[in-house]
């Protein structure tokens, strides 16, 4: 019985697909994760607000707001990284129908690269 090989590697394409599955998985999990420890750190200051002066109050008030903005974009991010979503596992670039990560990412390179390319001093 013959199986289907991906191209490049060789591998059994059920075994390609399932590992980029997994890998979307854990990358939903590592930004749910690394998100928890930033909520957990930033609950001990939640907590010692009552000590804290107002200026810090505020201050922690303002990060609890932009991690958890960090977090809805981050998330929403990684789930929309290509679409439909099930094109996140397709091998092939031609099953592919479009990458907004991909889009933000290539704007933001440019971005940085006119903003690099200025003469020091203008």
């Amino acid at each position: 019985m013959d199986v289907p090989r991906e191209q490049s590697t060789g591998l059994p394409l059920h075994l390609v697909k399932t590992a980029l599955k997994v890998s979307v998985a854990l990358k939903c999990i590592y930004v749910v994760g690394l998100y928890a420890v930033k909520a957990a750190f930033l609950g001990i200051f939640v907590e010692l607000e009552q000590y804290l002066e107002k200026r810090l109050k505020v201050f922690v008030m303002v990060a609890v707001w932009v991690t958890v903005a960090a977090f809805v974009a981050n998330f929403l991010l990684t789930m929309l990284w290509c679409l439909p979503f099930h094109t996140n596992w397709y091998i092939f670039p031609r099953e592919q129908r479009g990458s907004i990560g991909a889009d933000i990412e290539i704007c933001s390179g440019l971005r940085i690269l006119k903003h690099c390319a200025r003469p020091c001093g203008v």
